[in-house]
This record gives structure tokens, sequence and C-alpha cells, in this order.
């Protein structure tokens, strides 16, 4: 990844670009959803959807492969006939489609969340508990989520896709299935707390931590990412994983990129992903998933 012509072509920012794509090349298309397939008002560009029309068509399975939790996930994608599986939480957990059978599990656990818990619970930032397919939360932490100096729009999903409960994190976890991730959010600049929650996350070695926002972080199972469940969907595909194209932007997609045979960054991603990706998409807002999808497909 990152070849010469790669890198030179990445400082076209309006077209696809770098290198060359053939569709018998790609046997599974995997995307990260918010923005990547997502417009950044967390809608669906109707060429989003007329690109996954095309992989149906060519029995190309399609994956969308998110931090969110599975619930979350836009229901109009799960129901789409190229969806063959879905990942979420970033890679805990693979979903085989349109069954919503639960294929592979690597969750943090409750034990190792009450853990965490216990040496972040005195610092200025939320508590997210992804449990059952949603994310759970203090009231508390519902609130400081929605006093956060952030984009509306990004807020109000936050806050949207959340479930506050009244009460304590203990009793939430005991209340809760078993727990896939931890996420934690603080006030924008706040480097203290964001120092201070990585460090006190990593004091365990089975864990890690990875971010989507520069606000927050993700805490996962040391063996989960985005790239580790893409090479064990074409494990279990049976297809080689030179043979996947993965979509992504921030941070938590840099290792899907880095492993998918194809790795796409969109033109709005984060500088570190659109440098590892073989081409760099429009952006999410110009549909730049479907301009790839189209170039492969031609």
């Amino acid at each position: 990844m990152g070849n010469a012509e790669g890198d030179a072509a990445q400082e076209v920012r309006g077209n696809v670009c770098g290198g060359e794509v053939r569709g018998g090349d790609v046997r599974v298309v995997l995307a990260d959803m918010d923005d990547t397939f997502l417009a950044s008002d967390k809608g669906i560009p109707p060429e989003n959807l007329q690109a996954l029309d095309l992989l149906a068509e060519r029995g190309i399975p399609f994956v969308p492969c998110t931090g969110r939790p599975f619930l979350a996930l836009p229901q109009e994608v799960l129901a789409h006939p190229a969806t063959r599986y879905a990942v979420a939480i970033n890679g805990t957990s693979v979903y085989a489609m349109p069954s919503r059978q639960l294929v592979l599990d690597r969750s943090v656990g409750t034990a190792r969340a009450r853990a965490i818990y216990g040496r972040v619970r005195d610092l200025p930032a939320t508590y997210d508990i992804y449990a059952d397919g949603r994310i759970y939360c203090t009231r508390q932490s519902w609130e400081l989520l929605g006093s956060l100096d952030i984009d509306p729009v990004q807020r109000d999903f936050m806050q949207g896709i959340r479930t506050p409960m009244d009460l304590p994190v203990e009793q939430i976890l005991d209340a809760v299935g078993p727990v896939g991730r931890v996420g934690m959010y603080w006030h924008p600049g706040d480097e203290a707390t964001a120092e201070a929650a990585r460090a006190a996350a990593l004091e365990d070695p089975t864990l890690r931590v990875t971010t989507s926002l520069p606000f927050g972080m993700e805490v996962l199972d040391v063996r989960v990412s985005k790239g580790t469940a893409l090479v064990w969907l074409c494990e279990h595909l049976g297809i080689p994983q030179e043979a996947s194209m993965a979509f992504g932007d921030s941070m938590n997609d840099l290792e899907m990129i880095q492993a998918a045979g194809v790795g796409v960054a969109m033109a709005n991603g984060e500088p570190a992903v659109r440098q590892a990706a073989d081409l760099v998409a429009p952006t999410n807002d110009e549909a730049g998933f479907f301009a790839v999808v189209r170039r492969l497909l031609a």
C-alpha cells in the first residue's frame, strides 16, 4: 500500500485515483458507515444504494463495517440483498445476513468493563456500554455528551443512538448482556482526560484502544479491529485476502485499509488513512463509494 503511483495520485481529490482495479479481482467489499458510506448528515446518498444494486447484480457481497452497535446500523443497508454480513463494534461482532445470526464474538465482557470503569470513574468523561446491540449509559453521561462543543448533527446522532438509564454504571452492567466494548468521550481539547483515560484502559494488556473521533476512545479486546474482522471474514468465505476491497476514513479504519487487497480512503479521511490507501475516493458527501464501485464494475 502507499506505492509511488498511489501517493502521487492522492494529490487529486475530485476523482477516483491511483492504481488499476478490475471487477474480477474483488470478491467482497467492506465499508465503514459514518463519513464513508454515509453522508455527513448521516443520510445515505442515493448513488451509494445504486452501488449496492450493482454489487448485488454481480454477486459480490457487501459488508458494512462500523463502530456502531448492530442495531444502530442503517436498516436500509442491512436489508439490501447485497449485504451478506455486517461487522459491528469495530470488529467485535460479525453477523450473517439476512438471518442476523452472530457468527463471531470477541467481546470485552462484563468483568473487564467493570474493571475499566473502576479506573476511570472519576474522569470528566462519558462511559458508554455496548451490549445487546445497543449503547447504554447513565443519564449523567448522556447529558455530558449533549454539552460537548461539537458539530450539532454529530452530537444529536450520538445522543440519539444511546439509551440513557437512571442507574449507576455498576447496576447497568448487571442489567445488560455481555459487554462488547466500552467507549468514552470528553470535552474537545481536554488532553489531560484523554491521556488519563487511555492510560487507565491500557493497564490491562488484554485490551486495546482506538478512535473514530478526536474527543473520544473505544476500548476493545486486544484481538479486535476492523482489520482482524476482514481477515476472519475472508477466511470464513474461503476467498483470498487480496480479493477484498475496503473503504474508510478514520483511524479505526486504518487496519482494515491496510489488510484489504484494495484499500480505499475517502478524500475527507484522516491523512494517515489516505496515506495507507491504494486509492483515494471523492468525499462521502460526493458519493465516493459509488464512484469507486462504478469504476470497479465498469
